[in-house]
């Protein structure tokens, strides 16, 4: 089997590419190249083009069996920055990519969607609840999920996985991700303070649960999941239940309760679709929080590696408007080498 991989050398991205290879596929990967520079954790480097998924043509997908299409302004913060810009990525470059990959005889396209599609849940929201998205994030993933749907005909199987919160340790680490920032803030700071009360629910998935969900939507029977959406949700837990696990776990680490939360996004899901098609997660909070725990403290993070720019995806993105190598819209004005070399080094570990 034969898969493209847009968003190949992201945070969620290079652990699925990762996994897929180990697996026996072949992956080809596209990604713009926002993230450039040493990996935080050793990675397998399979093949990769520099390449705007709004630069992609038909004969890129030439001999593409199937499509996990990660690629996209990735989160709520980082849609708040330009709304019209995260609708043009995340909804009209991925319809249009889909269009282009069921032209081409693609057999399966799944797109990375969120669970934060669901905005606010009163009890456990299941694929069958409402979405009530609350951000231009979740808004161009609900209407990239719904024009894309309409392709699913002729052998194309469109899948959305709705994925949780996703935590854990990646060669392309981030810290504005809840579980993995407060278990830097444990390991640096001996301290967790939260900007809120904590009282909001968010579902949890470790990214290499993630990668093996995409490789079990990848090689399922196709009548099980062709043109449906899944949730991907290990666990369901309160904002500060997560900061008093990660607490405990790193020890001698009081957590700081701020005030009222002003993000309005509270909902737990279910994920008990998607396990009914044979999927098993491997990676529960405890684990993870433990693995977070252990790889800081080998590669020795401190404030200056926690601050490094290329972890924040909000701080990444402004950093390179500021610095001209990008235009508004978030495409590359081809900077010269040493250009590249001033902006996109940093700290990342060896």
């Amino acid at each position: 089997m034969n898969v493209l991989v847009t968003g190949s050398r992201g945070y969620v991205g290079s652990v699925v590419c990762d996994y897929l290879e180990k697996q026996g596929i072949k992956v080809t990967g596209y990604d713009a190249g926002f993230f450039e520079g040493k990996d935080f954790v050793p990675r397998r480097d399979g093949h990769f083009v520099k390449k705007d998924i709004r630069e992609i043509g038909r004969s890129d997908f030439s001999g593409i069996d199937a499509v996990i299409h990660l690629a996209a302004l990735s989160n709520d913060p980082v849609g708040n920055l330009d709304p019209g810009l995260t609708k043009a990525v995340n909804e009209e470059a991925s319809v249009n990519l889909a269009r282009m990959a069921k032209d081409a005889g693609v057999r399966r396209f799944i797109l990375a969607s969120s669970c934060s599609v669901y905005g606010v849940s009163d009890g456990i929201a299941d694929e069958t609840a409402p979405v009530v998205p609350l951000t231009p994030y979740a808004k161009s993933k609900v209407e990239a999920e719904r024009r894309i749907s309409a392709y699913a005909k002729n052998g194309f199987s469109p899948m959305f996985l709705r994925s949780a919160t996703v935590y854990g340790v990646s060669p392309r680490m981030r810290f504005d991700l809840v579980l993995n920032d407060f278990a830097a803030l444990a390991h640096i700071y001996k301290q967790i303070r939260l900007n809120s009360d904590g009282t909001s629910n968010r579902p949890l998935v470790h990214v290499r649960d993630l990668a093996r969900a995409y490789h079990h939507l990848l090689v399922v029977n196709k009548d099980q999941v062709h043109n449906q959406a899944f949730n991907l949700a290990q666990d369901n837990r309160q904002v500060l239940e997560l900061a008093e696990m990660v607490s405990e776990a790193f020890g001698d680490c009081p957590v700081k309760v701020g005030k009222n939360d002003v993000d309005v996004r509270d909902y737990r899901v279910s994920a008990g679709k998607l396990s009914k098609t044979g999927f098993k997660y491997e990676w529960p909070l405890v684990k993870g929080i433990m693995e977070l725990k252990q790889i800081f403290r080998k590669k020795g993070l401190d404030e200056s590696m926690y601050q490094d720019d290329r972890f924040w995806t909000v701080k990444r993105y402004r950093k390179l408007l500021e610095s001209g190598l990008v235009n508004p819209d978030l495409t590359w004005k081809h900077p010269t080498e040493s250009e590249l070399q001033t902006h996109m080094t940093g700290w990342v570990g060896d």
